[in-house]
């Protein structure tokens, strides 16, 4: 007879074995989510399977999602059936990858969405095999590994690893420096992310700034090569400037303190000089323009033989009439052949107003400082005729007109006064 100890370890065991039993079947095997409708199955076409083998993991974002079930042959190639947790809502517009989960090649069913919308995956969707690729298998590796290495010439890849021994022969020290900088920078980076990404666009803009440059930048280069090489060649020279240049600036600070006392009132005196200038600016540009012209002509009318040539310019009909009020009456002219000289006539002058449509001469017309004319001042046509300030031949002063007379106090220099008196 069974002991009653038996009996319950027996039903102890059963029910343990039974729980594991179940647990496997619900959490590995998925016999819980087909009994409960919470799996539905799609389907992927593939040209092969790529090493993908049933119950392989099926992910979705990097998330495990279901497992690979049936394989079946196609014409064109294999169908795999997806039997996926209906718990993860997947889109339809999606690329499934064949990937290797280890360097072994054990191979998983990744899931790639190309959107965040639905539709979505449902029992019986098809991916097609447009929407699929598939890994590089080992096979045709090892073959594009072989053509790689036997397509480098073995002379030169023992030179290369000869001088790449030479190269870091030594060297330990130093690498060990470097690479331990470089962690230090990358972990520096990764602790200011948001300033490294800021860095690296604005970088980024910079370099494509320079690009957009790159004829100024070569040309700069260019012409900086030619200036340093310019320096190279005129070395002595400087070296000589620096040389002397100490006694140069000592004797240079040495003439500003000996015009310390004397500067300020020359600068003082341009001043009131530029100010008396400035106010007769207009008549000073006159003499600048005319000035050159008749010392140009002159030698046209004393050519240097004893003779004088000049002519006399005939106006065009447009341009102003001569003055005529304030001269003598014509019958009274004196003929260029009479060599009789009369007095001075102090009443021979243009007396029309400075504002009329002649051609008015003399110094009436001269402009002043104002902008304003000589003539137009009060009082100028009094005395007779006579410019205030006038006096007669027989006086201390007197005036030397432009209308005749100037032979008899110039004497054979009259030809000076033809020149200068304007100017005066």
């Amino acid at each position: 007879m069974i002991r009653r100890s038996v009996w319950v370890k027996t039903v102890v065991f059963v029910v343990i074995a039974a729980l594991g039993v179940g647990y496997v079947l619900v959490h590995y095997v998925g016999a819980g989510q087909v009994l409960l409708g919470g799996r539905y199955t799609a389907y992927v076409d593939l040209r092969d399977s790529g090493g993908l083998f049933t119950t392989a993991s099926v992910t979705y974002r990097g998330v495990e999602v279901g497992r690979v079930g049936t394989i079946t042959l196609r014409p064109d190639g294999i169908r795999v059936a997806l039997d996926l947790d209906s718990a993860h809502k997947i889109p339809a517009d999606l690329d499934a990858v064949v990937g290797n989960g280890s360097p072994i090649g054990e191979q998983f069913l990744d899931l790639r969405p190309r959107t965040d919308h639905g539709p979505y995956l449902h029992g019986g969707s098809v991916i097609p095999q447009a929407r699929t690729s598939l890994p590089v298998s080992t096979q045709e590796l090892l073959v594009h590994l072989d053509r790689l290495v036997n397509s480098v010439p073995k002379d030169d890849l023992h030179t290369v690893v000869t001088e790449l021994g030479t190269t870091f022969d030594g060297a330990g020290p130093a690498l060990r420096t470097l690479l331990d900088s470089s962690h230090q920078l990358v972990a520096a980076a990764q602790a200011n992310l948001p300033e490294t990404i800021q860095l690296l666009r604005d970088g980024g803009t910079v370099l494509d700034t320079q690009n957009a440059l790159g004829n100024d930048i070569v040309a700069f280069s260019r012409n900086l090569a030619t200036f340093t090489d310019a320096l190279r060649r005129s070395d002595p020279d400087l070296r000589a400037v620096l040389d002397n240049g100490a006694e140069s600036a000592t004797a240079l600070v040495e003439l500003d303190h000996s015009v310390d006392a004397t500067l300020p009132v020359l600068l003082g005196n341009l001043v009131s000089l530029g100010q008396v200038t400035a106010v007769r600016v207009p008549a000073l540009r006159q003499i600048l323009i005319i000035y050159p012209y008749v010392v140009a002509t002159s030698f046209g009318l004393f050519p240097g033989n004893g003779s004088t040539r000049f002519g006399i310019p005939v106006p065009p009909t447009e341009d102003h009439q001569p003055c005529l009020a304030g001269y003598l009456d014509p019958k009274k002219r004196r003929l260029p052949d009479v060599l009789t000289y009369p007095s001075v006539r102090w009443d021979s002058f243009c007396k029309e107003p400075t504002s009329a449509d002649v051609n008015a001469r003399g110094s009436r017309m001269a402009p002043e400082p104002g902008g304003g004319r000589l003539g137009d001042q009060p009082g100028y046509m009094s005395n007779q005729g006579v410019p205030p300030g006038t006096k007669s031949v027989g006086a201390a002063d007197y005036v030397l007109g432009s209308t005749g007379g100037e032979q008899q106090v110039w004497g054979d220099r009259s030809w000076m006064a033809l020149l200068f008196a304007p100017l005066s």
